[in-house]
Order: C-alpha cells, then sequence, then structure tokens
C-alpha cells in the first residue's frame, strides 16, 4: 500500500474525508496516510463485530432448530410438549392465586455475583470477578445469567416468587414456539413440601423430590418423558431448576439449631445440582432461615423505585381522588409511607385498602385487617348458601391453623387436611368442637374466599394438602393471636425462638400498645444485660458478642425499620456501648455487624460509623454502609460529605472507570441517589474530560499557526495526553497498592497536585510543539482569534478539573448540563474560601503556588539545555532510569507471578474429601506466599470446594487480625521508618509477616460471617406455647431426656 493508493479501505469518499482531515491539521498528505486509514477501518470493523455475533448466534440458533426438527423430530417435538405442560401448570399456579401478568411490575435486582461470562469469547479469555450490578428487570437477569447456582433472595412480599414464575413462563413459551434439542426449559419446584425420605436427604432425595413435583397432574405420558429425558437433560444442561419457598421448608420453619438445619437441605441441593449435573439452579428464599454461609452468588430483590410505584398504582385501576390520595401520600416522607409502598405486595394491598375506605391506612396490620375483613363480608352471603359457615367462625379457625403451624415442630406450611384435623382436635369454636365435616366445609370456605388453596398433587380426601395463599397471611393471622391472647407465647420465646422470629418482626412492624411495648422492653433488658457484661479488654481485637446479641439486633432493625421514633433510648444506649466495642475490635466482619444494626444506635455513634465506613478502603463495609445509610429518609450533611469523599478514594483506585456497575448499584441504594450518582458520573469522566481538552487546546495551537507543517503539534499533544494518563496510571496504581484509606481533606492537596502536572505536561507539549532544529523554540504565529481560543483553551484544560474535583467536594451542582460552566460556580467559591483561611494558611498557599511556577519553567528549561548542549548525557540518564525501572518492574512482576502461580497450584490439588482442622489450615496459610493465593483459600472454602472445621475458619481470622494489627502499629510509626516496615512487610513477604489487601481482608472477613452468623444461641429449648388442647409432642423431647427435663 503506497500514496498512489486512493482507496486501500474500498471507501474513496471517507478516505477522501480523512485526507482532508489530515490538511486541516496541517500534515498534508503524508506516505503513512493509508496505512492510518487502514488500521481505523480495521478498528472500527472489531469493534462492531459484537452485534454482529449477536444478531448472527440468533440466526445460528434458528438454524439450529430447523436442522434438530428433521434430524431428531418426535424428540423435539416431546420437548415441546413438556414446555406446554410447564408453562400450563405456571398459568393454572397464577390463576389459583390470582396474579395477572398485566399487573407485573418489572422488578430490579441488585446483583451480588462473581460476574457472568461474555458468550462471544473463546473460554481462556472470559473473565470472571467479584462485583455488584443493577440489572433493571429481575425475570431477565434469571434467563440471561450465566451462574450455576444462584440464591435470590428478598424481603417477605417483594416478588421473589412472581419473578420466577414469570421467568419461567418466558423461559417455557419459547421452548414451546422455538423448539430445540438443547433449548433451556425452566422446572419450578416449590420446596415447602420437601421433608427427608426415610429419614434420609441426599442429592437423590432432591431427584425424587423434584420428579414427584412435575407430576403432580400424575399423568403417564409426562412421567414416561422425565423416564427418558430428566437424566439427559441434567447432564446436557437443558433444565433450569427454579427452586421456591427455601424458608418454608417445614425442618427449616421450625429449627432451632438454624445453622445446621439450613446447612443439610443447601448441602443436598448443592449436591443434586452439581456432579454429573450440568443444568444451573436458582433458590429463593428469605434473607433470613436462607442459605447465607455458603458463598453462593446472590440475586437481591430491591424495593420498588419510584416509577415501579407509579406503574402499579396506574394498573390498581383506583379512581381518581383514590389515586390521587395514594400519591399525595407517597410525595411525603413518612418512613411508614416509604415502607409499605416499596413492596410490591404490601403496594397492591394499600391500594385496595384506599379502594375499600376511602382512606389511608396508619399500618401494614391495617391493610391486612380491611383486606380479610373485605372478602369475609363481600362473600357473607355466598359463604353461608354454599357452605353454612360464618365469616367469624372462618376468621377464627384461619387464625387458629396460622398460629398452630407456627407453634407444632416439622408441619410445615402445607399440611394435609388430616394433619390440620389433627391440629385442631379439640378446638372450640362458637361454644362446640370442630367435627370433620365442618373442618372440611370451612376449609373449602378459606380456599373459596382466596385466603388459601389447595395445592396441587394432593390425594382425594384427607391427604388434600392446605396451604395459605400467601405466606404473609399466615403470619398476619398467626399475630393476631398473639396480639389476642399473649399469654400463649412467652415474650422471651418471641424475642429468642426462631419459629417466632417472623411474628415478633410482624407484631414491631405493625402493632402499637402493650404488646408491642412489652417485647421491645424486654429486647431492651435482654441488651442492658449484654452490654453490662462487657469488660474493657487491654486488646480490643479479644471482643466478642455477647450470647444472642446478634439476633436480637437483627429482628429489632428488621421490625422497627418504619419506626425509627420508636427505638427507646436505653436500647439505643445498649447498642452505642456493643457498636462502639464491635467497631474498636477491628475484626472487620464485626464491624459489618456493626453497620449492619446502626439505626438502632444513638445517632451521633451511627453517623461515626457510617462515616468510617464510607472513609475505609473496604469494599464490604462500604457496600453495607450505603445500604444503611439508604434507610435513612434524610442524610445529613456531614454524612454527605464523607460520602463524597469516599467518591475520591474510589475515582483514585479507578473503580469508578473499571467497576463502575458495583458503584453505581452501591449509590443507588441511597434513599436520594441522584446527586451522588451525577457527582459519581462527573469523576469517572474527568480523566476522559480532561485528555479531551488536552487535544482540542493543541488542536486550536496547531490552527493557530500558519506556518507548514504541523507535525509539531500533533507530538506535542501525544506527549501531553501521555504524561497525564501516566501519572494518571500511576497515581491509580499507587492508591490501589496504599493500605490505608486518605484523609478526607487530601482531597485540595491532590487537585492541586494533578493541577501542577497538567500545567507541566502542556508545557513540555508546547516546548515539542514548538521546537525547531535550530534548538530554539519559534513563536506561533496567526490570526488573533486563533490565539486568543488558544490561551482560552490552554487555560480551561488546567481549569476545569481542578473545579469539576472542588464541585463535588462542596456540593455544587454536578448535572451534566452544569459541566461546561463549572469553573465557573467554583471559582468564586474557591477565592471566598481562600479569603477566609487565617493568613499564615494562606501565606503558605501562595507561597507553595508560586515556588511551583518558579521551579518549574526552570526545571524544564534545565531539560531543554541538558537535551541541546549534552545530548550524551541526556540519553545516558535515560538509558540508566529506564534500566534501573524496567529491571525492578520485571523482577515485581515475575516474583508476584511466580508466588501466585505456586499458591494456586497448591490449592487446586488440595483433595476435595480432605476436612482440614485448625493445624493443617494454619500449615496451608504458612506455606502460602501470595495475598491473591489467600483470598483464593477464603474462596475456595466460601464455595466449599475445599472443606474445613469451623475452628480453621477461625484460624483465616486470626490471619486477617494480625494484619490488621500489624497495620495498626505500623501506622503510629514515624515517616521513613513506617515507609521502610511497608517494603519489608508488603505482598513479597510471607503472610504471617506481610500485609494483605483490602480485597483479601473483605473475603476472609466475608467467610467469617457466613460461618459465624447464627440465628439465636439458645441458652435452654423453650416449651411449645399452650393450646387449647396442650403442648404438642416434640420429636426432639422423646429423643433427648434432658431437653424433655429441661422443658418439663
Amino acid at each position: 500500500m503506497g500514496q498512489s493508493d486512493p482507496d486501500p479501505g474500498g471507501s474513496a469518499s471517507l478516505y477522501q474525508y480523512f485526507l482532508v482531515l489530515l490538511s486541516g491539521l496541517g500534515l498534508g498528505r503524508p506516505t503513512w496516510a493509508p496505512w492510518l486509514f487502514g488500521a481505523l477501518m480495521v478498528t472500527v470493523t472489531l469493534l462492531s463485530l459484537a452485534p454482529i455475533l449477536r444478531g448472527a448466534a440468533v440466526v445460528v440458533r434458528q438454524i439450529k432448530g430447523l436442522w434438530d426438527r428433521r434430524r431428531d423430530p418426535r424428540r423435539v417435538r416431546r420437548r415441546a410438549l413438556f414446555a406446554d405442560h410447564v408453562e400450563s401448570q405456571l398459568r393454572r399456579l397464577d390463576e389459583r392465586e390470582e396474579w395477572r401478568d398485566h399487573r407485573f411490575a418489572r422488578l430490579e435486582a441488585e446483583v451480588e455475583t462473581e460476574g457472568s461470562r461474555n458468550v462471544l469469547l473463546p473460554r481462556w479469555l472470559q473473565h470472571r470477578r467479584d462485583g455488584l450490578r443493577r440489572e433493571k428487570s429481575l425475570s431477565s437477569a434469571l434467563q440471561r445469567s450465566s451462574e450455576r447456582l444462584i440464591v435470590l433472595q428478598g424481603e417477605p412480599g417483594s416478588g421473589k416468587s412472581v419473578a420466577m414464575r414469570n421467568a419461567a413462563r418466558a423461559l417455557a413459551y419459547r421452548a414451546m414456539r422455538r423448539p430445540r434439542l438443547d433449548s433451556r426449559i425452566p422446572l419450578y419446584i416449590n420446596l415447602k413440601h420437601l421433608r427427608p425420605a426415610d429419614g434420609r436427604l441426599d442429592a437423590e432425595t432432591i431427584r425424587s423430590f423434584v420428579l414427584d413435583q412435575l407430576n403432580r397432574a400424575n399423568s403417564r405420558d409426562v412421567e414416561q418423558f422425565l423416564d427418558d429425558e430428566f437424566t439427559a437433560g441434567m447432564r446436557d444442561g437443558t433444565w433450569l431448576f427454579l427452586f421456591d419457598s427455601f424458608d418454608e421448608i417445614p425442618e427449616v420453619l421450625t429449627a432451632t439449631e438454624l445453622d445446621a438445619t439450613v446447612g443439610r437441605y443447601a448441602d443436598a441441593l448443592y449436591d443434586f445440582l452439581h456432579g454429573m449435573n450440568v443444568s444451573p439452579g436458582v433458590i429463593a428464599s428469605r434473607e433470613f432461615k436462607g442459605p447465607r454461609r455458603f458463598g453462593w452468588p446472590r440475586f437481591t430483590v430491591q424495593r420498588l423505585t419510584d416509577r415501579q410505584k407509579r406503574e402499579l398504582i396506574h394498573k390498581a385501576d383506583l379512581a381518581p381522588d383514590a389515586e390521587g390520595q395514594v400519591y399525595a401520600a407517597l410525595a411525603g416522607a413518612d418512613p411508614m409511607v416509604n415502607r409499605l409502598s416499596g413492596n410490591p405486595m404490601l403496594l397492591g394491598l394499600l391500594c385496595e385498602h384506599v379502594r375499600t375506605t376511602g382512606v389511608f391506612p396508619n399500618s401494614s396490620h391495617a391493610i391486612f385487617e380491611t383486606f380479610v375483613k373485605s372478602r369475609l363480608e363481600r362473600d357473607r352471603e355466598r359463604i353461608d348458601k354454599r357452605f353454612s359457615v360464618d365469616p367469624d367462625d372462618l376468621r377464627q379457625v384461619a387464625e387458629e391453623i396460622a398460629f398452630r403451624l407456627t407453634a407444632e415442630f416439622g408441619v410445615g406450611l402445607s399440611p394435609s387436611r388430616a394433619q390440620v384435623a389433627e391440629l385442631l382436635d379439640d378446638t372450640v369454636i362458637s361454644g362446640r368442637p370442630i367435627d370433620p365435616a365442618r373442618l372440611t366445609s370451612l376449609l373449602d370456605a378459606l380456599e373459596y374466599v382466596k385466603l388459601a388453596q389447595a395445592p396441587e398433587g394432593g390425594k382425594p380426601g384427607d391427604d388434600v394438602p392446605f396451604t395459605f395463599a400467601h405466606r404473609r397471611f399466615q403470619e398476619y393471622f398467626a399475630t393476631c393471636v398473639v396480639i389476642r391472647e399473649p399469654d400463649r407465647v412467652p415474650t422471651e420465646a418471641l424475642l429468642l425462638d426462631g419459629r417466632w422470629r417472623e411474628t415478633a418482626v410482624a407484631l414491631l412492624q405493625t402493632q402499637d400498645g402493650d404488646a408491642v411495648d412489652a417485647l421491645i422492653a424486654a429486647a431492651g433488658e435482654t441488651l442492658a444485660r449484654s452490654a453490662e457484661t462487657l469488660v474493657a479488654p487491654a486488646d480490643p481485637s479479644a471482643f466478642q458478642w455477647p450470647l444472642n446479641s446478634l439476633h436480637l439486633l437483627d429482628l429489632l432493625d428488621t421490625g422497627l425499620a418504619g419506626r425509627p421514633v420508636d427505638v427507646p433510648a436505653s436500647i439505643r444506649a445498649s447498642v452505642t456501648t456493643l457498636l462502639d466495642a464491635a467497631w474498636a475490635s477491628q475484626r472487620r466482619h464485626y464491624q459489618l455487624w456493626a453497620v449492619q444494626a446502626t439505626l438502632l444506635a444513638e445517632p451521633s455513634t451511627a453517623e461515626t460509623i457510617l462515616e468510617e465506613s464510607f472513609a475505609s478502603k473496604s469494599v464490604l463495609l462500604r457496600g453495607a454502609a450505603y445500604r444503611y445509610a439508604g434507610r435513612l429518609p434524610v442524610v445529613s450533611a456531614r454524612l454527605s460529605r464523607h460520602l463524597r469523599m469516599s467518591l475520591f478514594d474510589q475515582a483514585g483506585q479507578g473503580r469508578l472507570l473499571v467497576d463502575w456497575p458495583s458503584v453505581r448499584a452501591q449509590l443507588s441504594r441511597l434513599y436520594e441517589p441522584r446527586p451522588h450518582i451525577r457527582a459519581a458520573q462527573l469523576l469517572r469522566w474527568e480523566p476522559l474530560v480532561t485528555g479531551l481538552l488536552v487535544v482540542l487546546t493543541f488542536v486550536s495551537g496547531a490552527i493557530f499557526q500558519a506556518a507548514e507543517p504541523r507535525l509539531g503539534w500533533l507530538a506535542g499533544g501525544l506527549a501531553a495526553v501521555g504524561i497525564i494518563a501516566g501519572f494518571w496510571a500511576a497515581e491509580v496504581f499507587v492508591n490501589r497498592a496504599q493500605s490505608r484509606a486518605a484523609p478526607p481533606g487530601n482531597w485540595a492537596a491532590s487537585a492541586f497536585v494533578n493541577a501542577c502536572v497538567r500545567l507541566m505536561a502542556l508545557f513540555t507539549g508546547l516546548g515539542l510543539a514548538l521546537y525547531r532544529e535550530s534548538g530554539l523554540p519559534e513563536p506561533a504565529v496567526g490570526h488573533a482569534f486563533w490565539g486568543v481560543l488558544f490561551l482560552l483553551a490552554l487555560s480551561y484544560a488546567v481549569i476545569w478539573p481542578t473545579a469539576a474535583v472542588a464541585a463535588v467536594a462542596w456540593g455544587a451542582p454536578t448535572r451534566l448540563l452544569a459541566w461546561p460552566f463549572l469553573p465557573l460556580i467554583v471559582v468564586p467559591a474557591a477565592v471566598v474560601a481562600f479569603v477566609r483561611l487565617g493568613w499564615s494558611r494562606r501565606f503558605k498557599g501562595i507561597a507553595g503556588t508560586l515556588a511551583y511556577l518558579v521551579a518549574l519553567p526552570l526545571l524544564l528549561k534545565a531539560a531543554l539545555w541538558t537535551e541541546t548542549s549534552h545530548p550524551r548525557v541526556a540519553a545516558t540518564i535515560a538509558v540508566v532510569g529506564y534500566a534501573l525501572g524496567g529491571l525492578v518492574g520485571s523482577w515485581v512482576m515475575v516474583t508476584y507471578l511466580r508466588h501466585d502461580w505456586r499458591d494456586r497450584r497448591r490449592l487446586l490439588a488440595t483433595p476435595g474429601h480432605t476436612v482440614l482442622d485448625a493445624d493443617a489450615m494454619r500449615q496451608v496459610v504458612r506455606r502460602l506466599r501470595s495475598d491473591r493465593g489467600l483470598r483464593l483459600l477464603a474462596s475456595l472454602v466460601r464455595r466449599q470446594r475445599i472443606l474445613c472445621t469451623d475452628d480453621a475458619v477461625l484460624v483465616l481470622d486470626e490471619t486477617a487480625v494480625n494484619a490488621e494489627r500489624r497495620r495498626w502499629e505500623n501506622e503510629k510509626l514515624p515517616f521513613w521508618p513506617r515507609h521502610l516496615i511497608w517494603w519489608r512487610t508488603h505482598w513479597w513477604s510471607r503472610l504471617s509477616t506481610g500485609d494483605l489487601s483490602q480485597q483479601t481482608l473483605d473475603e476472609l472477613a466475608r467467610l467469617v460471617a457466613e460461618r459465624t452468623e447464627s440465628s439465636p444461641t439458645i441458652g435452654r429449648p423453650w416449651p411449645n406455647p399452650t393450646t387449647q388442647r396442650g403442648a404438642a409432642d416434640d420429636p426432639r423431647r422423646a429423643q433427648d431426656p434432658e431437653v424433655a427435663s429441661a422443658s418439663g
């Protein structure tokens, strides 16, 4: 390709425009123009391949479907028919629950996962890393995810089951309409019917249960299809298992040793979804009683956004006055209204309450009460005529069933009618016992008014399953019994017995009066005793959470989240004492739990903990701080400043560029996230805008200079951009390597240094642009207008980045339209701030600036003199500097990679069946030489690739505590000793004496938190709540005489 080739890319017009552009820059028609044009065309072509490949993938799937239908039409047809069967089963389930797709709001999901693969890249290029992102549609996120196992979690009524069924119906419809041999068919399984088979709980138990649930219709064709295709589908990955209601498994519901019970079922599901099974699975559960300790990727259903609230209210089809009343209430800042409206189920019931009563409710209990009353009163005549049942009796039976489903061990939420009859034995309603015929009529009536339902799969007669329409209704009816008869469940059992945790939360969320006051008072006394037992240890890291304190804090935080004014001062004082000790311990998982309880502490302590979490470089603590600061209706000015300072820290580490989805998801947790998201976007784009401004500066200079050629301006611009980019990259590297977070006030010094670097880069670029072979700079001459434009561009390129940083620090407007005018917005405020400084600080600032402005030209002139007068000396200095830098960098890189490779090979070679105890774990940690090796070890333990005991996990906790202790001690040293110790204790040292990165400390904290966090550690077994027929038999009492004697 040479100068004579006019059209190297096959597009003559584009090439001609390209030549005109080069001529406008003063470069003429250089010989390398065709090569540059060809390289640009190849780059554009490669960048455009992604959408082309995605479109080609769709075409390939269509062709493959046609080929499959010709190659094996019978099997393709059977798969399509089974997909139709799945879709019809889900449609009938939705009809029984009165759910309609047109009333479904596309829920957002905050996804905390390892990251998903790009399917267009080869496997060896597919990169996975931990992160956090926000998906606009939960259903789409479930369909697109490439994870093998996902935990879907959310608060009650947040729409987990609805979103799973909606995604399942979409996938089943696609597999039915466009059948292929490898099309993925969803299998929706409700786990609340799961029980061990003959005392055995393993992968085979799960398999049998899944097959039984898939053929609830008892169809021979479905059974034959599953016999032929189920194993093959697991092996080929053509199933998508959607396991719903993990927290409603009967044994999990009534478990007192919660971690052990959850672990058994989670292990069985894990074994079923692994081994020879490559089909992915999703497990939906509430966070409490969910599989939290296994390091599985999590999808968290977020509360409704304002747009989603408006969408659901519009779909409720309210009268204009009622709709306006709902909107007016949402416009306020009432915490109770915000809590109700953020939940899809509660918002729907709230709209029904306003439609029925014409007034806005004062609690969530009121909207359930209105809904139940409207169902019973609306159909009173039909109920009496059809079933000969009084609605008051019907409600009393519903309450008694709901209460005893919670009180009895192992019954679950879907008992058979025979089990319901046994539960209500000797129960008296309206002065007479419930005989079998009357019970049948009552249960049929509950199903008729849609407060209960009969799941498919039950056999005729007494084996027909019975369940409430939603678990929220069961909890509401059980709460009604506790409110009406508080003596039936001891207050201490409500607080510390895991079975009654949801009832206690419902009481705190919905009720006022003596019952709630007694519950809060008892919790306050327990926390006060816990705070009194604390003794200030000589070593703060020796702090241990008192017995049951974590469970109580979690219960109170969940129950009083919408009622912060109802938290008594005594509880705040006790919680403050606990959180101060936990935060001072410097154990990261303790600090994480402290952040999660900040809303119960005194405001000053809560604000301090959140501020220090934002200032921390720990992504774990910062994410928790965002989550809990988002529950504050108003963020104080001081806390907002610390939040903005954390954005500077993240920008300095480059996270705003390389990890923007995670940062945006964290900021979206705030109650009013837009100002902070805009500030983060400004800091994110500031380096790129700075580079663009520098380029435009040299373009205006090239246009201003009339003389030819203008190649020097191109070289000067590239040099200036290179210097600024190199300094930014070095700053990011240093910030990532630095262990200690920078103080909040350092943004001003950093902005000043960066401004000086830009000024030096621009002067260097100008020197190259005006340099001539004679050795003397040649003054630029040209039109005066372009000269003024050049000077303005030069000043703007220096001032604008500093103005952007100052705008974020001072909370100035950061909307996109305000970006060009930031210097006009910030400079006056900066002048006022400078005038307000004391004389000493003002003198120091002026002296430092003048010294830099005087030294910079002298240094540049000295470098230019050395280059022209003593070129050999300048070349020698450059060669020696580059050689030393290259050798040191190569040694660091090779050493790091060698340690990392050895650690990875050693850990991956660990046998999967080996269980490491504490001594074995110490040996493993002692042999590790890289920080990433320890992080990999923690990750493998979290994901159960390496098995270990709880004592072995404490060894990893001890390693993290020792690293933090060394860091505290080093921070107290003077400057030079601290940096010399940093050199000896950084990543190339052994982990027992070296430093640990924030990522590794976060991973260790996640592991320890998942393994040690638990529901209440009950000091004694609680007796069963009293019922009208006496306490139910607990099978564990028959097995353990100590339990029997203690409860007696």
